[in-house]
C-alpha cells in the first residue's frame, strides 16, 4: 500500500539523492569533485544496501534505461521520473521497498519510498562512522 504521492515527497527524495552522490563521493572518491556523479550515487547506494535495484532496467519511452538514470536524472534533473507509470511514496509495505527504498514492478514501474530510504541513509552513515570512513572535516576537493 503506497500514500498518495506529494510535490513534498518529489522534493524530500530528489534532496535524498543529491545526497547520496555526496555522500558517495566523500566516502568512496576522497571528496575529488571530478568523480563521476553516477558512480558516486551507485556507490552510496550499494553501501546503503540497495545494490538489487541498481542492476535494474526500466522501459521507458520504448528503450531501456538503467535505474539510475530514471530517478537521478529524471527526478533530480527534470523533477520528473523517468518511467511511464510510478512515483514517490512516503512508506511501503513491501519487503523491496523496506529493503531498498525503492519498488521496481514489472520493469516499469517505479516507486521510490521516503521513509524506508532515509532510514538505510542514516544507518549508512551511522555505520560510516563506526567504521571510521567519515572525516570529522568533510570537504570537497576541487
Amino acid at each position: 500500500m503506497f500514500l498518495k504521492e506529494t510535490g513534498i515527497f518529489k522534493q524530500i527524495f530528489s534532496a535524498s539523492i543529491c545526497y547520496s552522490e555526496i555522500c558517495g563521493r566523500q566516502l568512496f572518491h576522497n571528496g575529488d569533485s571530478r568523480s563521476n556523479n553516477f558512480e558516486c550515487l551507485l556507490d552510496f547506494i550499494k553501501y546503503m544496501g540497495g545494490k538489487n535495484s541498481l542492476t535494474k532496467l526500466i522501459n521507458y519511452e520504448e528503450k531501456e534505461i538503467h535505474f539510475t538514470d530514471a530517478i537521478r536524472n529524471g527526478l533530480v534533473h527534470e523533477y520528473f521520473l523517468k518511467t511511464s507509470k510510478g512515483g514517490v511514496a512516503l512508506v511501503s509495505q513491501r519487503l523491496e521497498s523496506i529493503e531498498t527504498g525503492f519498488y521496481i514492478k514489472d520493469n516499469v514501474e517505479v516507486y521510490l519510498i521516503v521513509v524506508p530510504y532515509y532510514n538505510l541513509f542514516c544507518n549508512a552513515l551511522i555505520k560510516a562512522q563506526k567504521e571510521r570512513k567519515i572525516s570529522d572535516n568533510w570537504k570537497r576537493k576541487t
